[in-house]
């Protein structure tokens, strides 16, 4: 069984953390602290002291993204410029990760078709995983999105899906599991 803990860097930087001690077979999942940005955080995210933090005490680290919000599905242009922004982001990380720091990067949308436009605008060669936004609360949403996005990005390393927790939705993903490589929420 693979065993994770899910640490934020926003706390690992605020408390000037550079080392937790683990177990062999322990992996430290590292959360970049995007999606707080969506719910009006004024705090200024350095993405070179989140990578830092990643390099740190990580394992896997996910994208710096900026979530949009549902009512800014309708302003193309504030998509396109919140996905431009992860890809600054991407491109930071991507420079300067130790090189056994597995990355992810964050699908943002609604639908499909708007996850993999997401995707390709934010293609990075360093990230070899993708992990879900929490932009979908709808559970059966979550699932049908989860098998488009597969079918379409089947080579990739590992999955997460964040905002997973009811005992119902971790065994629909477990059972997923089957078919992708490496699945975590």
């Amino acid at each position: 069984a693979l065993e994770y803990s899910l640490v934020s860097a926003e706390n690992l930087i605020d408390k000037d953390v550079h080392y937790l001690p683990k177990r062999k077979g322990h992996n430290i999942f590292v959360d970049s602290g995007g999606s707080q940005l969506r719910y009006g955080s004024s705090v200024f995210v350095n993405p070179y002291e989140v990578i830092q933090s990643f390099n740190d005490v990580g394992d896997i680290g996910v994208s710096l993204d900026i979530c949009p919000r549902p009512s800014d599905i309708p302003y193309k242009g504030v998509f396109k410029a919140a996905a431009e922004i992860q890809k600054r982001n991407n491109k930071i990380f991507a420079e300067n990760a130790k090189d056994d720091l597995l990355l992810l990067n964050v699908a943002q949308g609604y639908s499909v078709e708007q996850k993999i436009e997401w995707l390709e605008r934010t293609e990075n060669e360093r990230f070899t995983g993708i992990a879900f936004g929490s932009s979908e609360l709808d559970f059966n949403l979550k699932t049908l999105n989860f098998i488009g996005l597969i079918s379409k990005f089947q080579d990739r390393e590992h999955y997460h899906i964040f905002g997973v927790g009811n005992p119902y939705h971790i065994a629909v993903f477990a059972y997923f599991g089957k078919w992708v490589n490496y699945l975590t929420s």
